[in-house]
């Protein structure tokens, strides 16, 4: 069930990509936008193998949990450069 949403879900976004290409090239020749709609569904049918084929790549999201955030009032930057000043602000969130 998780590869068919897998592919359902990419298959979208290649759909909703070449799409909003084919908006924008209104005006270009009829060959280079059925190119491209010849491109989309060579994607589209090498997708499922691709997908099987091709392993997982994970990407980790750094994560601060509410419990590392600590808000400071009344923080004054001096230690900062002048130009990461701005004129204003006075509080700072510091990473515990």
């Amino acid at each position: 069930m998780e590869f068919l949403i897998d592919i359902t879900l990419k298959s979208t976004l290649i759909l909703l990509f070449s799409g909003l290409i084919l908006l924008g090239l209104k005006k270009a020749s009829a060959t280079l936008r059925h190119w491209i709609i010849s491109l989309t569904m060579i994607g589209l049918l090498l997708l499922p193998l691709l997908v099987a084929l091709v392993p997982d790549m994970e990407v980790t999201v750094p994560y601060l949990s509410p419990n590392e955030i600590v808000f400071v009032e009344n923080y004054e930057r001096r230690q900062e450069p002048k130009e990461f000043r701005r004129a204003g602000t006075n509080f700072c969130f510091l990473v515990a």
